[in-house]
């Protein structure tokens, strides 16, 4: 996790941390963290937006956005509500029994070094400590379930680490959740972006590794369910009309690829 962490710049931080997102993806986070542009006109860029995102709500529904915004701001949200093997129920849970997980550097420093995941741990820490006392203050209660996951005999939280500190802040013994449970060996969509981000990078001649390529595809042929389904039809003849890409493509869906 440190070195994939590293190796996308996401720093120390995000390294150590299971589940951790900013707070929010416009507040509090370095704007050399946003991508830039050269682009000179930010009125056309904002037309832009509009537009695709018109294309885009044309040809996709509710879950395909929800995955793409878990992505984008770094949440694994998605890969629990596509995969197939994953049940889900809604409960009452008891917040006691829930590992807490990633917030934001600021919260990760309390809930993870601090309080070492754990709910009692930071119950007794917001009674005793009035710094932290002052910023749970601020959080907002909010009425949606939480998403918790199963992992072994460990909740842990998926989404809605505000709402489970701010029930801790308001003395609450439960907190409604949508629990999943995976069944079986996962098996995680993957956004189509992903295996054109790698194609686009060979194609442009940004890094003509084709060794590594293929082997990257492979990766994501094991590692979600619906890849080999994108690279045979999404990415097949009658869209990709590079020969080289074609070939690498036929040479990634081989189960005895051997990157050459």
């Amino acid at each position: 996790m440190a070195k994939l962490a590293n190796a996308l710049g996401l720093g120390p931080s995000a390294a150590r941390l299971e589940g951790s997102t900013p707070s929010s993806p416009t507040k509090g986070i370095d704007r050399e963290n946003h991508m830039n542009t050269t682009f000179p006109d930010k009125e056309y860029l904002q037309k832009l937006v509009e537009h695709l995102r018109t294309q885009y709500e044309e040809h996709h529904d509710v879950v395909d956005e929800l995955v793409m915004l878990a992505g984008a701001t770094l949440k694994w949200d998605g890969d629990f509500f596509t995969d197939a093997n994953v049940q889900w129920s809604k409960e009452e849970v008891r917040i006691d029994d829930v590992t807490l997980t990633g917030l934001g550097p600021e919260w990760n420093a309390i809930v993870i070094d601090r309080c070492q995941r754990d709910p009692k741990q930071l119950r007794a820490l917001l009674q005793s400590d009035s710094a932290v006392a002052e910023m749970a203050a601020k959080l907002p209660v909010g009425d949606m379930p939480i998403l918790v996951r199963v992992d072994g005999e460990k909740k842990k939280t998926l989404d809605g680490m505000k709402r489970v500190i701010a029930a801790i802040r308001d003395g609450r013994e439960n907190i409604e959740a949508f629990v999943a449970r995976t069944t079986g060996t996962p098996k995680p969509e993957c956004e189509a972006h992903v295996v054109y981000d790698l194609l686009r990078s060979y194609d442009r001649g940004i890094n003509t590794d084709r060794k590594s390529l293929i082997a990257a595809l492979q990766y994501l042929r094991k590692s979600y369910s619906n890849v080999d389904t994108l690279l045979r039809e999404r990415f097949g003849p009658g869209w990709i009309y590079n020969d080289d890409i074609r070939a690498i493509i036929e040479e990634a869906l081989r189960d005895n690829a051997t990157y050459s």
